[in-house]
């Protein structure tokens, strides 16, 4: 059984330099559907650095990891960084298929 406490979570700040997602819970397929339109139209503006962070995640499944990696790809194509912040050792995967991804970038 799924509460609502762990459904994926994402949560935005700004600061003059930087973009901050919070995001937490279970990124998954589920979560992926929900939040796919939000973050296709995310810009940050300007100059701003778009932090991803990652201490909330519970778990981290493909379509979840896809939709951030979709994200990155299409803000850095924008001339925009991108950083993935607090990548925890149980999500070792999903930040080597990050780091690989990112890697095809520069």
């Amino acid at each position: 059984m799924t509460s609502a406490a762990h459904e994926g979570w994402l949560e935005r700040s700004e600061t003059a330099e930087s973009l901050i997602l919070n995001i937490g819970g279970r990124w998954n397929m589920r979560c992926a559907q929900h939040f796919e339109k939000e973050l296709r139209q995310l810009k940050p503006s300007g100059t701003q650095t778009l932090h991803i962070n990652f201490s909330g995640i519970e778990s981290l499944d493909t379509a979840g990891a896809w939709l951030l990696l979709r994200l990155a790809q299409r803000l850095h194509q924008d001339e925009t960084e991108v950083a993935f912040d607090e990548l925890q050792s149980a999500h070792a995967d999903s930040h080597a298929l990050t780091r690989n991804a990112l890697s095809l970038f520069n």
